[in-house]
């Protein structure tokens, strides 16, 4: 086997290198605040200005990676940290600009202190108007003024997403307001930069590609200003992969509770449950029911709240959000067993070819994604930093793709289905050319890609080189 080429800092000239990067956090601060005061919800006429932001911060992201990787290790380490604290602090200039997902968050905490288990009763059930604040519900006098979306069904959200909701209630004393929603998400996604730091040292990977994730727009739109609860949810995935090699119990444990904040990162087992799954799949089994069970006392199979109606009214019963599945003509009803199919065939796959869980989980979740096709641009952010491990930034085009597709449909614009299907299109393109890509060149170094690369002496003062 030939030994992996080292990448070193070019010689001589660091500090012009610095001041790009540092250039490039100015330009993604500013972009993050942009975007944080533009809000989607208020005005939704905004969709397009939101996605011209975005767009114009890709070119500042990319040449942010490339001026960091030209940085001594220290420095490259220092400065990401520096730049991921100023565009998460920016993300907090403005409330949630896209998803009202927050208020519920706030409400299912609220309710959960009081003793009402959030899978037995809906927010505008009468028997809760006690309950209800002014930032809430702003107009107390009428039972259907809320913020809550979806105010007449029950919670869809897990039993560990609701014990965030409450750890985040009560460490901010019940503050009003999204405010200490989004610092608590700023918070986990601040940790999340230094755990996949860590996780790419701890492969033998360059620990400085953590810049992928701490100069991204996807991390500080959505964990941040959106504060979507799916950021503890992929720090529980990433930390799952990082173990699963050594320690398979503990990955399955850590999967299922991925899974308990958000039920997507249950398909991460196959990734970790190869050597010993039935180790592995135990402790999943045993993490979910434990969750699961006081709710299922309190309230019997109300527990599924409103998962049934949400896949519902998404359409994926009919095989209506199947957008590139729907390529195939197959009547519309039969494109949900077609899904299903291919994210097994995926599973499968993934499973044979005994893959290492870091380079698994993006390839399962990948699969899912492009499958599922969802409008939501953030349930791509578990994809997007999984990726980072692998070295394979490619997956965040699931997410960039996914706010025009946004925009459209708030929008209300007749196109939408198109645009969707041609950037899922687009970003499936990205995906299998840059994974062949990199195939073909680590077939032509003689690796095989299937497990951590080899450390090189001193591989601390000079990490792996990112391949392409």
């Amino acid at each position: 086997m030939s030994r992996p080429r080292l990448a070193r800092s070019a010689p001589g000239r660091p500090w012009l290198a610095a001041g790009g990067f540092a250039a490039c956090t100015v330009a993604a601060t500013a972009l993050s605040a942009a975007a944080a005061r533009l809000s989607i919800l208020d005005r939704r006429d905004s969709g397009w200005t939101f996605v011209e932001l975005v767009l114009a911060w890709l070119p500042v992201w990319v040449a942010g990676v490339l001026l960091v990787l030209r940085l001594p290790h220290r420095w490259a380490l220092v400065g990401c940290a520096v730049a991921a604290v100023a565009i998460r602090g920016a993300a907090l200039a403005g409330p949630p600009n896209m998803s009202d997902d927050v208020y519920r968050y706030a409400w299912d905490a609220k309710v959960q202190l009081s003793g009402v288990d959030p899978y037995g009763q809906a927010p505008l059930d009468p028997d809760l108007a006690p309950l209800r604040e002014r930032w809430l519900f702003p107009d107390l006098a009428e039972s259907d003024a809320t913020r809550i979306n979806r105010p007449s069904v029950r919670t869809i959200y897990p039993p560990l997403a609701q014990a965030w909701f409450v750890a985040v209630r009560v460490v901010t004393g019940g503050a009003a307001g999204e405010r200490p929603w989004q610092a608590a998400a700023a918070v986990v996604d601040l940790g999340l930069c230094g755990l996949l730091a860590a996780g790419l040292r701890r492969l033998g990977h360059d620990p400085r590609l953590a810049a992928w994730w701490c100069l991204s727009p996807v991390a500080a739109v959505e964990l941040v200003n959106n504060a979507h609860v799916d950021g503890v949810a992929v720090a529980l995935a990433a930390a799952a992969v990082l173990v699963a090699r050594r320690r398979p119990g503990l990955a399955g444990g850590l999967v299922g509770a991925a899974a308990m904040v958000k039920l997507y990162p249950a398909l991460l087992i196959v990734a970790v449950a190869r050597r010993r799954p039935l180790v592995a799949g135990g402790a999943f089994a045993a993490v979910c029911a434990v969750a699961y069970l006081p709710h299922v006392l309190a309230v019997g199979p109300k527990v599924l709240g409103y998962l049934p109606g949400y896949l519902q009214e998404e359409r994926y019963d009919q095989g209506g959000r199947f957008l590139l599945l729907s390529l195939t003509r197959l009547p519309p009803d039969l494109l949900p067993l077609l899904a299903a199919a291919v994210v097994l065939a995926a599973a499968a796959l993934v499973w044979l070819a005994d893959l290492p869980a870091w380079r698994a989980a993006p390839l399962l979740l990948g699969a899912l994604l492009l499958v599922a096709t969802p409008v939501q641009p953030w349930y791509a952010v578990s994809v997007a930093a999984l990726g980072v491990l692998d070295r394979a930034w490619w997956w965040a085009v699931l997410a960039m793709v996914a706010w025009p597709y946004y925009a459209a449909v708030v929008l209300d614009d007749p196109d939408a289905p198109s645009l969707g299907r041609a950037g899922y299109a687009l970003a499936l393109a990205a995906v299998l050319g840059a994974t062949l890509a990199r195939r073909l060149h680590e077939r032509r170094g003689g690796r095989s890609g299937t497990g951590p690369a080899p450390r090189a002496h001193g591989a601390a003062a000079e990490p792996l080189a990112v391949a392409p």
